[in-house]
């Protein structure tokens, strides 16, 4: 009984501090990061570059409670030589239509910026 309490308040904490949105906001924020390309790699879009390069990719919008919108992919990854869970988040503008990085985690642990890049270098390659 204890681990389904437990389990419910981490959810009712998440579902606090960030809301999904299924409106036209949040498609628009997913198109804009999918279809964008970074400075560094004009030549494929974000979209293409981790959608071949994570497995089972997921898109997912994101609406803070200070109106900030961000744009989540998660997926799977090799990390080191073994199967892990990877999660890249941007922050997204709807307004200039950009997007900037703002996480990147394995296994739900933060990274730091030099492992994100890693990340991207091997996934526009």
């Amino acid at each position: 009984m204890k681990k389904v309490l437990l389990g419910i308040s981490v959810v009712a904490i998440v579902v606090i501090g960030f809301f999904v949105f299924s409106n036209s906001d949040g498609s628009r924020a997913v198109d804009i990061v999918k279809n964008g390309n970074l400075d560094s790699y004009p030549g494929k879009t974000v979209g293409q570059a981790l959608g071949s390069f994570m497995s089972n990719v997921k898109w997912e919008p994101i609406k803070a409670n200070n109106n900030e919108i961000y744009v989540n992919i998660r997926g799977g990854l090799t990390y080191n030589g073994a199967p892990v869970n990877g999660l890249v988040q941007y922050h997204v503008d709807l307004n200039t239509r950009r997007f900037t990085f703002q996480a990147f985690e394995i296994n739900g642990q933060p990274m730091n910026l030099a492992t994100y890049l890693e990340l991207i270098e091997k996934a526009f390659e």
